[in-house]
């Protein structure tokens, strides 16, 4: 269906090559139209890892058909993985996602914004080496955001160093897991998804 049209019932349905996007999965694009006249090119726009709009944004994938001027579209929100649909613009017309339908109108080729996902990482200090349970939660983190710097410093300080252990116990670390099994690795990028790290006292 790469570039084709498909005819049911009179309306005429366009489906998008997928896109495969930084994670390797594909996810796909599907636009509807009942009226008959107007053409366009859809252009794809996600957002910069530091949660801005590329000024002269990048074409990850380009659609053309027949679109109408005030045809009620179905754009995917979720069309990329940590993304989620932001607005769509035609002729400086901003429409912004409610749910999946977007009303275009006017005339000309269609922008599509896609937002980058926020997640936080929450840090626990919990069990029986410690005096009380804590928890602190970083602010919201981009998608894709390198967040080495919620680990240890080169100076050997941490980001957030929990304050509740018992005495005789000395803080070791945060870890993936609960009982303390598997060291989390800071350098890396933030996923589609929270991060829970787990404090060890030795």
């Amino acid at each position: 269906t790469n570039g084709q049209n498909s005819y049911l019932g009179g309306v005429t349905t366009f489906v998008i090559p997928s896109v495969v996007d930084s994670t390797g999965r594909a996810t796909t694009w599907n636009l509807s139209r009942t009226s008959s006249s107007g053409s366009a090119t859809v252009y794809f726009v996600v957002m910069d890892v530091n949660g801005s709009y590329p000024t002269n944004p990048r074409v990850d994938n380009v659609a053309t058909g027949t679109i109408g001027n005030n045809d009620s579209m179905n754009f995917a929100p979720h069309k990329y993985v940590g993304f989620t649909g932001d607005y769509v613009i035609r002729n400086n017309n901003r429409q912004y996602y409610n749910g999946n339908n977007v009303r275009v109108t006017g005339s000309g080729d269609i922008y599509s914004y896609y937002k980058r996902n926020q997640w936080k990482i929450n840090f626990i200090s919990e069990g029986n080496h410690v005096t009380q349970r804590e928890v602190k939660t970083s602010e919201p983190i981009y998608y894709e955001a390198n967040i080495s710097a919620y680990g240890q410093g080169n100076d050997g300080n941490w980001y957030y160093e929990p304050t509740n252990g018992k005495d005789g116990y000395y803080f070791a670390g945060w870890y993936a897991d609960a009982a303390g099994n598997d060291p989390f690795d800071f350098n890396t990028q933030m996923p589609n998804s929270d991060i829970t790290v787990y404090a060890k006292w030795d």
